[in-house]
């Protein structure tokens, strides 16, 4: 069935709906899904008319979508209106509501309108209390869905006062919080390779699993997101969101279904129980920050634009968890996620315990399963086999599969799968809101802590992070699990 919706983009002419948003909708109007009854109303702060919008996107959306096509192309920008406003001004608000509320797709009171805020999160409050403000919510007869882009808040008490805001207009079912991490390929196939595999399922736990290792490296640095950025950092940033998104569907109990509620319960549950396993001292924590690299022509972090001089922000996050639970009783999870660290990488890494047979010796030849998130996605899986000729000798040999050899052309975007599944009103890939509190809760303490004096260390912009990452994961006799 065709999706049908106004939807209306706040923060059209930003980075996120140029090169992630719009050519996945574009994407979406290319596979046929959308029906003809729907419409995109960009909102943007540029003085753009109709055509000067559609020339400002057509090129972006052209690199970064799946398909390349003049024609089909312009179809798409016939979906498209321009309303130009600036989020502070109440008349803008009546204006946009007036515009809206006339629109002849809305008239029968059935077609839903989306509200997508892709601007920075401190435009959040100000556009929904905007569009109260000039009775907009009041006299909107349609269904009504708010998607908000992480972050969502920077800390439990701004993340709690976004939320009574929003509550205040939206139900929690109509509102979508996303976390583009979500919908990645191999993300979803954590839950299938889990529970669709007894091989795995049946081991999914400490008595097999001697520990899990998450790593998201950046190559970039901040760019111009120095503001956000430089109240932010990493912890915020990347840990609060992506890699505990990922450990809780690593660590989550199998569900009774697979309904979405189900799914998020058990993820709940996993966020609530995670814990540092040195709660009062600093050793399960690693705070870094990129300094210049005249080797390669790259800057510091303090030398980026709007970030402070004597900025004490990291950008660089190691940490040693675990999940208090009786199936993860002993087993640890270590995150690292960092900028400007040489190589664009995300990918998990379970490491099975030993047997302690000594039928045929070897070191370091664990068996290995590796999750490939980006930029190659796929699954591997390290045994040991003899190796060839008379000799004993064990190898590591891998069973690898790729997610790139099995489909021709560009892979599914995650942003396709985000918008197709808010239109549809799915929230699989979307976090509720205690899931968000809970989150919270951990971050706050470990910034508590972080707070009492936790030590900064430099790491060379274009490098995998400061030497203190590798003490942290070292000092249990483990070592971090470099994959290419």
């Amino acid at each position: 069935m065709k999706k049908s919706a106004v939807f209306v983009l706040f923060g059209s002419t930003g980075d996120l709906a140029l090169k992630k948003l719009l050519p996945s909708l574009y994407s979406l109007h290319c596979q046929g899904e959308l029906g003809d009854d729907f419409k995109i109303v960009a909102v943007g702060r540029r003085e753009f008319d109709h055509k000067d919008f559609v020339d400002f996107i057509q090129q972006s959306v052209a690199a970064n979508s799946r398909y390349v096509c003049d024609y089909r192309f312009i179809s798409f920008s016939e979906r498209i209106s321009y309303f130009k406003m600036d989020f502070q001004l109440e008349e803008d608000y009546q204006s946009l509501s007036t515009s809206l509320l006339s629109d002849s797709l809305l008239q029968s009171g059935e077609l839903p309108l989306i509200f997508y805020m892709a601007t920075a999160p401190d435009f959040f409050r100000d556009i929904t209390q905007g569009l109260a403000g000039a009775g907009f919510f009041e006299r909107l007869k349609n269904p009504k869905r708010l998607v908000l882009e992480k972050p969502f808040g920077h800390d439990l008490a701004s993340a709690s006062e976004f939320n009574a805001i929003f509550s205040k207009y939206f139900t929690e079912e109509e509102i979508f919080r996303t976390d583009h991490y979500l919908g990645k390929e191999m993300v979803q196939n954590i839950l299938s390779m889990r529970f669709a595999n007894p091989i795995f399922e049946k081991i999914w736990n400490s008595e097999f699993i001697d520990n899990i290792q998450i790593t998201v490296f950046e190559t970039e640095g901040i760019g111009s997101r120095g503001g956000y950025y430089d109240s932010t950092g990493a912890l915020r940033d990347m840990v609060q969101s992506h890699l505990l998104q990922i450990l809780s569907l690593l660590a989550m109990e199998r569900p009774s279904d697979l309904e979405i509620e189900s799914l998020r319960d058990r993820k709940v549950e996993v966020i609530k129980n995670i814990k540092l396993e040195k709660v009062d001292s600093h050793q399960d924590i690693v705070f870094g920050q990129y300094v210049a690299n005249q080797e390669l022509g790259l800057k510091g972090y303090l030398d980026e634009e709007k970030v402070g001089a004597e900025s004490s922000t990291e950008t660089f996050a190691a940490l040693k968890l675990t999940v208090d639970s009786p199936r993860w009783r002993g087993v640890p999870f270590f995150l690292r996620t960092g900028k400007r660290c040489g190589k664009r990488l995300a990918y998990v890494v379970v490491e099975f315990s030993e047997s302690g047979s000594s039928l045929f010796p070897s070191e370091d030849l664990s068996n290995l399963l590796v999750i490939k998130i980006q930029p190659d996605e796929g699954i591997y899986l390290q045994l040991r086999a003899k190796s060839l000729g008379s000799s004993s000798q064990v190898i590591p040999v891998s069973l690898d599969y790729s997610a790139a050899c099995s489909v021709s052309g560009r892979g599914v975007e995650a942003y396709e799968r985000i918008l197709s599944d808010a239109i549809d009103a799915n929230h699989q890939l979307f976090t509720r809101w205690d899931e968000i509190e809970s989150s919270w809760k951990f971050i706050d303490n470990v910034g508590q802590i972080c707070g009492c004096g936790i030590c900064l260390d430099d790491y060379q912009a274009g490098t995998p992070g400061p030497e203190a990452a590798a003490r942290l994961i070292g000092d249990s006799n483990r070592s971090w699990r470099e994959i290419i």
